[in-house]
């Protein structure tokens, strides 16, 4: 005989979906937060930039993580030749993830080259980390390696030497 659950089942629609939104126009705390610190200037040029990121985190985005997520980065010793390589293979849905932070939104170069996302200069930092902070929202694992190489390359610039600034930068810097 098996004894009865005391635990009712949760309604199917306890949490609402997310998919197809747009994280920053669903969010008037951050778009009011967005405006008060960026100042008229600054925010009037980030605008689209954050809506375009909001509905591609909220969408595309969204479904690539959890497809990646399915499908792990895989380590290939060896090639059908038996030769080493020690390759890290990653799912064709990652590389779309990084084509977006990397290429798209430029996330790891606008800061060190001007012209990124059409802006005059270099992208105000405080723009930088609004993008960064809706991009987590459906992808936290790829902001790591792209802060990496924003670091890498902020470091190279401050500390490096000529040889290895000119031998570097401009491929951590490309978007």
């Amino acid at each position: 005989m098996t004894t009865p659950s005391t635990h009712s089942a949760p309604a199917q629609d306890a949490m609402p979906t997310t998919k197809g939104l747009n994280f920053y126009l669903e969010d008037p705390n951050f778009q009011f937060l967005c405006e008060s610190v960026m100042g008229p200037e600054i925010f009037e040029h980030a605008r689209p930039h954050l809506t375009a990121l909001g509905e591609t985190a909220g969408g595309e985005l969204d479904e690539l993580a959890a497809l990646a997520d399915r499908n792990p980065p895989v380590l290939r010793a060896w090639d059908e030749r038996g030769r080493r390589v020690d390759e890290v293979v990653r799912h064709p849905a990652y590389r779309r993830m990084e084509e977006i932070a990397f290429g798209q939104f430029g996330l790891a170069a606008m800061a060190h080259r001007s012209g990124v996302l059409g802006w005059p200069g270099r992208v105000p930092q405080v723009v930088k980390y609004a993008l960064s902070y809706l991009f987590a929202q459906s992808e936290f694992g790829l902001l790591c390696p792209v802060n990496m190489t924003d670091s890498c390359a902020r470091m190279l610039a401050a500390h490096g030497s000529e040889e290895l600034r000119q031998r570097y930068l401009p491929r951590l810097t490309t978007t």
